[in-house]
């Protein structure tokens, strides 16, 4: 499995939040949705914060890696490994 190549920036249109890479490439999209349901509360800014955690995702990846196999008492490789495999569709 290929990734789009990062790093990823996030652009705001109107109510869009688009990801898209630094070829400007659309990698993927977010948008604002304004709930009328009194039950359930909705932060408008939510879908702006998810854009920059999609975007951010190429160097997480990336940190992940270079943490595998750190030798740090406490390191969590296991679940480092089960991330990454998760992040590839594994």
């Amino acid at each position: 499995m290929k990734f789009t190549p990062g790093p990823w920036s996030v652009y705001q249109h109107n109510t869009f939040h688009y990801i898209v890479s630094d070829s400007g490439y659309p990698v993927a999209m977010t948008q604002d949705i304004i709930s009328t349901d009194d039950n359930r509360s909705t932060d408008i800014n939510q879908n702006e914060i998810n854009a920059h955690l999609i975007a951010v995702a190429p160097e997480m990846y990336e940190a992940l890696e270079d943490v595998l196999y750190c030798e740090i008492p406490g390191c969590q490789s296991e679940k480092i490994i089960k991330v990454l495999q998760k992040a590839r569709g594994e």
